[in-house]
């Protein structure tokens, strides 16, 4: 493994390890132009009121220009509102942790590094790894799409926070679902992305719950299910969406493209989603078991989705009723082991 990549895994472990949830490589794009990439996203869940969004710098160089970097991360910060910034640099000159120190900037030096690189974390596959699963059998139209899916769902996690963002993930999940179960050859593959995507989904539900913090299972329930249904724009947007549509229509139409979008949207079963993740102890758990699903994706050992804990099962389940997926036609297609992950 290239240098480079393996400190940045060393981190990502070590990080995981203290909590967080973390996303390795992920770009940020303006108006689909790369404007650049973050080695490390940080997320974790400090209280039921707050979120903390960090991005990690990571130099594995000879000449690590730390004092730059340390100007590039807290730039990158500012620019997306992170709550915190972080660079890891091989330097270990004393003056750049006071630089970092003096400017907010959270300095791990070559001393540090050095002690990282000495762990083993090999319980877990490797960005690589997973990405070489994902490709392995040749097939390289659906591959590059489904690469595609995974840096746009990366990249959301910069700016995508949201109930769009939510959605779109949702999106995702069902064609990874409809793969599961009817890629033969790609099944494993399909499964890992799928925990993955659910991860990504709960991590941007937890992140909507702040603001919902001190309303009741009620309010919350409501709020879920307009935002997951309508998206960040409310049903504001889809108002204005309709009036575009009549104006391209005649007068006389207007009226039944207005119930037709509505009666569409109305068939969206989101009460599915909200009724089970607006209850104050789901939403408690929402963060460790995004952590779970993601563990579950890069898992060395695949775990089947009939043997994955019953929380998480749960969840899967809510999903593929979301979809109108019968359970027994998802969970038909994988074996039953003996194996257990979380023990």
């Amino acid at each position: 493994m290239n240098k480079g990549f393996k400190i940045e895994e060393s981190l990502r472990n070590y990080f995981i390890g203290l909590g967080f949830y973390v996303i390795r490589g992920v770009k940020f794009n303006f108006k689909d132009i790369l404007a650049t990439d973050i080695d490390l996203f940080l997320y974790n869940r400090p209280s039921s009121l707050t979120r903390e969004r960090i991005n990690v710098d990571i130099k594995n160089k000879k000449n690590p220009q730390a004092t730059e970097r340390i100007f590039w991360t807290k730039g990158v910060q500012n620019i997306l509102e992170f709550d915190n910034c972080i660079i890891a640099t091989t330097d270990k000159r004393p003056q750049i942790k006071d630089f970092g120190d003096k400017h907010n900037v959270i300095v791990l030096d070559g001393n540090f590094l050095n002690k990282i690189k000495e762990k083993d974390y090999n319980s877990r596959l490797t960005e690589e790894e997973f990405i070489e699963i994902i490709l392995k059998d040749g097939l390289r139209k659906v591959s590059d799409n489904w690469s595609e899916i995974l840096e746009s769902e990366k990249s959301n996690f910069l700016t995508c926070l949201d109930y769009s963002g939510a959605i779109e993930t949702l999106e995702n999940i069902k064609i990874f679902i409809e793969s599961s179960i009817t890629n033969v050859r790609r099944r494993e593959s399909s499964c890992r992305i799928l925990y993955l995507l659910i991860s990504y989904f709960l991590i941007k539900i937890d992140f909507i719950l702040k603001d919902l913090a001190f309303a009741n299972d009620n309010a919350r329930k409501d709020r879920l299910d307009l935002g997951l249904k309508y998206g960040n724009s409310g049903i504001e947007g889809l108002e204005k969406v309709i009036s575009t549509a009549n104006q391209i229509f005649n007068s006389e139409a207007s009226g039944n493209i207005h119930a037709q979008i509505h009666s569409e949207y109305d068939k969206i079963p989101t009460n599915i989603l909200s009724e089970y993740f607006s209850k104050f102890h789901i939403g408690k758990k929402m963060f460790t078991n995004a952590k779970l699903f993601e563990f579950l994706a890069y898992s060395r050992n695949f775990k089947s989705p009939n043997d994955i804990p019953l929380e998480l099962k749960s969840i899967l389940s809510l999903i593929l009723d979301y979809f109108l997926i019968n359970r027994k036609d998802f969970f038909k297609n994988f074996p039953t082991t003996d194996s257990d992950l979380f023990t």
